[in-house]
């Protein structure tokens, strides 16, 4: 009997890490996305610099539970919407925004919460 308890407590244990780390990584994703909408509009240091300190802040938790081929594409895209909003390039702007968008979308693809990812 006591094994059943330990065996429940830990199963319980299991699921509600999992679905923190949803959490977690689902509005980390949501707040990056916000950040690079700010700094692609404003285009100005103080925004591209918060989203490049946000992003240095939470990777490495985030890349605990994440693929790490998502936590690259994240980080090359952000490195190339600094070097479009540096030089100004309207269309490297938007292209590199929308890509940046699509890897955050991935990262958080595969953390939302479902019946497949929790069991």
């Amino acid at each position: 009997m006591k094994e059943l308890k330990i065996s429940i407590v830990l199963f319980i244990l299991v699921i509600l890490l999992v679905v923190v780390n949803a959490f977690y990584v689902n509005s980390t994703m949501k707040r990056l996305a916000a950040l690079a909408t700010e700094a692609t509009k404003s285009a100005s240091p103080e925004a591209l610099s918060e989203l490049f300190s946000y992003w240095e802040t939470n990777r490495d938790i985030v890349s605990l539970s994440a693929n790490l081929r998502e936590i690259d594409s994240v980080t090359e895209n952000l490195l190339s919407l600094k070097v479009a909003l540096e030089e100004q390039d309207v269309d490297r702007i938007n292209q590199s925004y929308v890509l940046l968008c699509n890897a955050l979308d991935d990262v958080s693809r595969y953390e939302r919460l479902s019946f497949g990812t929790v069991f």
